[in-house]
């Protein structure tokens, strides 16, 4: 055998062998697989495992908060609203309760503004008349004068409350303003439907003392009416025997 042949023999050797040698390490691999315990094939990869939970994360997440509604107060609903109050509440709440029982009305933003407009003007014209009221009552020479059953020692038979006082004052009001639609506007805001007006105190002019309740005795009284919110007038109330 020459040189060339022993070289191309040696060769061929090698490369059989390299053959075998891989053949060998596919089987074992092959039969390491196959003899593998069932649970490892179960159990799935980390990256699956993170996609799902992100996917059901997804799927639980809580839905979009509902568009809540305008609606103005009909009706005092403690915890909604005060009758009169523009608020926001839910659709279903709005047909579940306040709606049946006729507690509110839904009402536009284009609303809203005409109301407040036209309160703003109300206000405007009430505190006009306060202040003319409030310049009557308190002008120089003016005072309410009551003529009352009393006994000789001037106690009075009965009492003068507030609100005979306020409607006598009502009933002045033409005998000191000129204008007669003046004394109509002043005999209207003086009304007993207007809530904000209303006496609040009573001093006895002959001896100084804050009065606690109704007038029971002839003699001189300041009396102290409130208008409105911010406006109060001061007058002389003078109570004589018939």
């Amino acid at each position: 055998m020459t040189m060339g042949s022993r070289k191309c023999a040696i060769l061929l050797s090698l490369l059989v062998a390299q053959h075998l040698s891989l053949r060998g390490s596919s089987f074992l691999m092959e039969r390491a697989l196959r003899t593998r315990p069932a649970f490892l094939l179960l159990v799935p990869s980390t990256t699956a495992t993170t996609t799902q939970l992100h996917l059901s994360k997804k799927k639980s997440a809580a839905p979009a908060a509902t568009k809540k509604i305008q609606v103005k107060m009909l009706k005092t609903v403690p915890g909604t609203g005060q009758s009169g109050d523009v608020v926001l509440v839910t659709p279903a709440f709005f047909n579940n309760k306040l709606r049946p029982t006729a507690s509110a009305a839904i009402i536009s933003d284009e609303q809203v503004a005409e109301e407040r407009a036209a309160e703003a003007a109300r206000q405007q014209e009430e505190t006009k008349q306060a202040t003319a009221l409030q310049q009557l009552l308190q002008r120089d020479g003016f005072s309410l004068r009551l003529n009352c059953k009393a006994g000789p020692e001037g106690q009075l038979f009965g009492a003068i409350h507030a609100k005979t006082i306020l409607a006598a004052l009502s009933e002045e009001i033409p005998e000191v303003v000129e204008n007669s639609d003046d004394a109509a506007a002043e005999q209207e805001f003086l009304s007993q439907k207007k809530r904000s007006v209303k006496l609040t105190g009573l001093v006895d002019k002959g001896s100084g003392k804050k009065m606690r309740g109704d007038i029971k005795h002839v003699g001189e009284y300041e009396a102290t009416v409130s208008l409105t919110k911010n406006i109060s007038a001061k007058f002389t109330v003078v109570v004589e025997a018939e």
